[in-house]
Order: C-alpha cells, then structure tokens, then sequence
C-alpha cells in the first residue's frame, strides 16, 4: 500500500469523493476501507467553511489532504478528508468504512465485540474505531505519520 500524494486531493469536493471510495485510512494497526462518503462545497449549506474561517473551521480552508475532524453534538468525532486548494473551504466526509485489520482494537474502541457490518456504519462510530479527536484536525492525511489515507 502507498500513502496516496499531496496532489490526489487537490481536486474539487465532488471529484474526491468519489475517488476516496475504496481507499483505505489507517492508524495504529487499524486498516479500515471507505465505503460511504459525502462532499461539502463552501456554497453548500451544510458546509462548515460557508460562514468562513474560524477557530473551528479554519483546517477546511487548508489545502487538500488535511483531516478536519470536528465533534458533532458533543459527542461523535467526524472525520472529514480537506478537498481542493488552500482557501476553497471544502471537504469530503467519511460515513462509513469497513475493517479490513485490526479487528480487536476497533471493537475495544468502539466497545463492541460484533463483526457485522454496522461495527462502522456511520461517521461517528469511524472516528471511534480510529481512536481520534479534534486535536487531529489539520493532520496531513498525505505524510508518513499516525493517520494516513493509502491506495
């Protein structure tokens, strides 16, 4: 497997996205493939980067490749892939994801001894099984490091 390039993400939000199904994000010795994602567009309006930068938003303004990952309701930790170039305010969710290794420590994560499919079926319960939090916003997804997006 190889850590997908800077380059690959430097593209429009609706053009990732489709192009993220199938890859694999991994940390520690969790390997999970993405199955489900969702673009968001600055002139989306569910789109966090619409109002503009703030302390929160300001990784969606990053260039493409970055995590932005964000706490909704106070309590999921939501994992979007940064699209496009610096300044475009655009990102790509992870919805859902299926294991591929490191079975043991996502159920410990997740606190669930099942292997059927609803282990990851939702953005949140993906950002558990990953083990990550708001401070891995800004995390460049395209650099040898602790959370990686690979072919």
């Amino acid at each position: 497997m190889t850590i997908l390039p800077h380059h690959f993400f430097q593209i429009d939000a609706l053009d990732l996205a489709p192009r993220l199904l199938g890859k694999f994000l991994r940390r520690d010795d969790v390997l999970l493939q993405i199955t489900e994602v969702e673009a968001y567009r600055p002139n989306d309006s569910a789109c966090h980067g619409r109002f503009g930068i703030t302390a929160r938003t300001a990784p969606v303004f990053g260039p493409g490749g970055l995590a932005y990952v964000y706490l909704c309701y106070g309590l999921h930790t939501m994992l979007n892939v940064v699209a496009d170039k610096e300044g475009v305010g655009a990102a790509v969710l992870i919805r859902s994801c299926a294991p591929v290794s490191g079975l043991k420590t996502i159920q410990q994560r997740r606190a669930q001894l099942t292997e059927k499919p609803v282990l990851l079926t939702g953005p949140g319960k993906v950002g558990q099984a990953l083990g990550i939090s708001t401070e891995w916003s800004n995390h460049p997804l395209y650099m040898p490091g602790e959370l990686n997006c690979h072919a």
